[in-house]
C-alpha cells in the first residue's frame, strides 16, 4: 500500500519516502540523534542502520515520477518554494483519511489528516478557517500543513537536486518482443 489504508504510522511513511529521496538507501528511523548534557557535553544518540532497498537507477526513475506529484499533480498546493520535493498524496475511500508524504534530499515529512475515531468524510467537512491556497475542506489541509512545515524545515536543512533518471527506466527497451 503506497499510502496505505492499513494502520501505518506517519513516521513509517516518512521513512519509506526518505529511502527514495536517499538514492534507494533506507535508514531505520531513530528517535534521538544526540543528547546534550547539563554541562553542554554532546552525547551520541541511537545508532543509524541503513541498507540498500532499491537499485540507484530504478530509485532515480521512481523519484522522477514522484517529483511530478508536486510539480503539477495532486500535491501542487503543498510544494514549498525553492527545493525539489518528491512524494505522493492519497485519500482513502469516503475520504475518511488523507495524506501528503514527501521528501527533499535532506528531510522527509508525512502529514495525515483524518478521523481518530468515527468516520467523517474529510472532503465534505469544512474547517473553521482554511489554509491559504487550498480548497475549503478538511481533506486539503494536508497540503497546507505539508507546505508550511517543509518551508520551515527547508530553511534549516535545504535539499538539493535529485539524481537524473537513466533513460532506460523512463523510456523502456526498444527491443521487439517475440
Amino acid at each position: 500500500a503506497i499510502l496505505g489504508t492499513n494502520s501505518v504510522a506517519p513516521l513509517t511513511m516518512a521513512a519509506a519516502y526518505a529511502g527514495i529521496a536517499n538514492g534507494g538507501v533506507f535508514c531505520q528511523p531513530i528517535a534521538i540523534d544526540s543528547i546534550v548534557g547539563p554541562e553542554g557535553k554532546k552525547l551520541p544518540g541511537q545508532p543509524q542502520t541503513c541498507t540498500r532497498a532499491l537499485d540507484a537507477g530504478i530509485d532515480a526513475a521512481t523519484g522522477y515520477a514522484m517529483e511530478g506529484v508536486f510539480s503539477g499533480g495532486t500535491a501542487g498546493a503543498a510544494k514549498p518554494a525553492g527545493v525539489p520535493i518528491l512524494g505522493k498524496t492519497g485519500t482513502t475511500n469516503n475520504s475518511w483519511e488523507t495524506w501528503t508524504v514527501g521528501s527533499s534530499t535532506k528531510v522527509s515529512t508525512a502529514v495525515w489528516v483524518g478521523n481518530a475515531t468515527g468516520n467523517v468524510a474529510t472532503r465534505k467537512t469544512r474547517p473553521p478557517k482554511a489554509c491559504p491556497g487550498t480548497a475549503n475542506q478538511v481533506a486539503t489541509l494536508r497540503n497546507c500543513i505539508f507546505k508550511q512545515t517543509m518551508t520551515m524545515i527547508n530553511a534549516e536543512y535545504p535539499g538539493g537536486a535529485f539524481p537524473p533518471s537513466p533513460a532506460q527506466y523512463l523510456n523502456g527497451s526498444t527491443k521487439p518482443l517475440p
